[in-house]
C-alpha cells in the first residue's frame, strides 16, 4: 500500500497494491477530469513532486512528451504506486473534487 498526497490540498489517501492512482482517488470519493481511462488521451496526468510508480499496461506513445516523462508527469489511469507519492495537479486540473463523485455516485444508484 502507498499514501499518495495531492498537493495543494486536503487529500491524503492510501492506495491498495495494484491499484491505479485513479482508482484509489475514485474509491475514496475524490474525481478528476478523466477522459479514456486507458492511457491514451493524457487527460488524466499528473505531476509526480516525490515518490515512484509503474506501468503494468501500457499507455499511447504520443500522450507523453519526453519532457513531460523527464520531470515525471504520468497517467493516474495506469500509473500504479511502488512507494508514498506526492502529486501536483497537471495545468487542466483545477482541483480535486469530491462533489462531483459523490453526484456520480447518485445517478449510478437512481437508475439500478
Amino acid at each position: 500500500m502507498a499514501r499518495i498526497h495531492v498537493q495543494g490540498t486536503e487529500v491524503d489517501i492510501t492506495s491498495y497494491p495494484g491499484e491505479t492512482m485513479l482508482d484509489a482517488l475514485k474509491r475514496t470519493g475524490n474525481a478528476i477530469r478523466v477522459g479514456c481511462r486507458r492511457g491514451g488521451c493524457a487527460i488524466c496526468k499528473v505531476e509526480v513532486v516525490e515518490g515512484t510508480y509503474e506501468y503494468t499496461r501500457p499507455i499511447a506513445d504520443k500522450v507523453l512528451t519526453e519532457e513531460e516523462i523527464a520531470k515525471g508527469t504520468c497517467l493516474t489511469c495506469r500509473a500504479i504506486p511502488t512507494s508514498d507519492m506526492v502529486v501536483s495537479l497537471a495545468g487542466h486540473h483545477e482541483r480535486v473534487n469530491t462533489l462531483m463523485t459523490f453526484f456520480q455516485q447518485h445517478a449510478q444508484n437512481k437508475a439500478v
